[in-house]
């Protein structure tokens, strides 16, 4: 067994742990361990946008998650899969960038959090990008994440003519979904430039990866975090075959994301009594709340045929339309393999009643029997087709993580609980009218040949809502499991301490009490940038 020690360890190098590992190191001062389960993001895929559909379901680059049956899905396993390399999910998603609602920040404050209302956050969120673009005051210009609008980069026929669709429907359009206006209808900002993807782990490890005082080691199992005498003091995993205890001298923290953070916590010996005994764990600190509160955003999809002959769909089934894109690509570094399927969203209400935006409506360059398919035989349409897809931006079930056994190894037991409460059901429906509503606009009339999903047979809200439990899928925005908030219904302190334990912090999107009605990257990035600050300042104290 080998012994070492360094002054932080960052168990996780995804969005938020590649940011807390490159702003520790900057200064030269403190010694710092990164650990990845998996491996480096040297893959070409990784970094040509469109190269995600072949990385998904790659057990070398995707941790291939499934839930628990879905009881109010038709008893499903909803496929769940996360980054499993340097920049985690950022190096493998679909690029939105997107701050979410101010007011769902400033909401936090009312569950016991303090110091991340809408304006504390906002310096963290222009510090971490660079948007060339934009001469609003209140965007960053020089951070580590380059954020590429599409708007000005490449508008193309159908998302222009869904944007006008929406408008129609009353949609109001947004100068900047981030600054300006959340509600509305624009073009996506995107985590890319110049037609490349552009991870947590470009923007903050390419630099940071070359300092003598930073260590980062790919393919390390995290066992557990140690805890002695109600301290954390370091961390044990297995690398290259080895069982490899490390002591970190200040603090350790844990970036693994919603679902392996709190797994790793209960590894450790922290989590509710009964299930940590069940599973023969001893107990170093009984906290409740630990893998539970577990929000997500269930995504559905109505998908069309259209007449535009600019998909996806015409890329993957032609070989006349890969040699043109390929050749975009190599000499532009734009066309369909300079992004990712989706292209524009609209933040907006489901239904007249709705007091404030309650659903993301989202317009993409595919369609298929299922999310994840990118060829023929996996399911993917053989016409020229698009799919607008959503999803509700506050849900309100709530499910949980736990580990199934004291095996590292072993994957956790996933529970969404989708659809559990009513109030979803009901959104969702509203949703899918809404969808239609502005398929049936003049403008998209002018491209869409038919709805081919659910198809004009489906019109009731049963119908819809049998639609939905047959293909809603996960968005990946899943948050909650290790909430801030108070001791008695939390997992850390608004200062992302975890209740109980000295010198143990977790910083990811596991933490938000709530969804910020958003995709997780960009706020997933914030509680980097906003830990490292938290760390560094107590670092001056050790």
């Amino acid at each position: 067994m080998s012994r070492e020690d360094f002054d932080f360890i960052v168990v996780g190098a995804g969005s938020a742990g590649c940011v807390v590992a490159a702003r520790l190191t900057e200064s030269g001062k403190h010694r710092v361990l990164l650990l990845e389960g998996g491996g480096k993001d040297n893959h070409v895929w990784i970094h040509i946008p469109l190269g995600v559909g072949k990385l998904l379901t790659n057990d070398t680059y995707a941790w291939r998650f499934q839930t628990e049956p879905q009881q109010y899905m038709q008893g499903q396993n909803i496929y769940w899969p996360r980054g499993k390399v340097l920049g985690g999910s950022s190096a493998l998603n679909g690029m939105a960038y997107v701050w979410g609602d101010p007011a769902e920040y400033d909401s936090w404050a009312s569950q016991g959090v303090t110091g991340w209302s809408a304006s504390d956050v906002l310096p963290y969120f222009r510090k971490l990008e660079s948007t060339e673009y934009s001469a609003n005051p209140l965007r960053g210009r020089d951070g580590p994440i380059r954020i590429t609008d599409r708007a000005v980069r490449e508008p193309d026929q159908i998302s222009d003519a869904w944007i006008a669709a929406c408008k129609s429907q009353g949609i109001r359009e947004t100068l900047d979904y981030n600054a300006v206006s959340y509600e509305g209808v624009r073009y996506l900002e995107q985590t890319a430039y110049n037609g490349r993807r552009w991870s947590a782990a470009v923007g903050y490890l390419k630099d940071a990866q070359r300092r003598s005082n930073l260590v980062i080691r790919t393919h390390a199992v995290v066992s557990r975090v140690i805890v002695e005498g109600g301290r954390c003091t370091g961390v044990e995993y297995t690398w290259q075959g080895r069982r490899h205890v490390t002591n970190a001298r200040c603090e350790v923290v844990v970036s693994a994301g919603a679902i392996q953070s709190p797994q790793i916590l209960e590894l450790s010996g922290i989590g509710q009594r009964a299930h940590l005994e069940k599973l023969g764990i001893p107990v170093r600190c009984d906290l409740p709340a630990v893998g539970e509160n577990m929000s997500d955003h269930l995504q559905v999809r109505c998908t069309y045929r259209t007449r535009i002959p600019e998909t996806i769909n015409d890329l993957m089934n032609s070989p006349w339309h890969k040699m043109r894109a390929g050749l975009k690509y190599l000499l532009q570094r734009k066309g369909l393999l300079a992004g990712t399927s989706s292209t524009a969203h609209a933040i907006t209400r489901s239904s007249p009643q709705a007091m404030h935006p309650d659903v993301m409506i989202r317009i993409y360059h595919i369609s298929g029997a299922d999310r994840y398919s990118r060829s023929k035989i996996a399911g993917m349409d053989r016409w020229s087709g698009f799919s607008v897809g959503g999803f509700m931006l506050y849900p309100f079930s709530r499910g949980n993580i736990h580990c199934m056994s004291a095996d590292p190894t072993a994957a956790p037991a996933i529970q969404p609980n989708y659809f559990a409460d009513e109030r979803d059901r009901r959104t969702t429906v509203n949703m899918l009218r809404l969808i239609r509503e502005v398929a049936d606009q003049p403008t998209m009339r002018d491209i869409v040949i038919e709805e081919n999903r659910p198809g004009p047979a489906v019109t009731s809200d049963e119908e819809l809502l049998d639609y939905a439990r047959q293909i809603g899928q996960t968005a990946w925005h899943t948050v909650g499991t290790c909430r801030m908030g108070t001791p008695d219904s939390s997992v850390v302190d608004s200062r992302l301490r975890v209740h109980g334990i000295a010198g143990l912090r977790v910083a990811d999107a596991s933490v938000m009490p709530t969804i910020a009605s958003s995709n997780t990257n960009a706020p997933a990035m914030m509680i980097g940038e906003r830990a490292s600050e938290l760390l560094l300042a107590q670092a001056n104290h050790w």
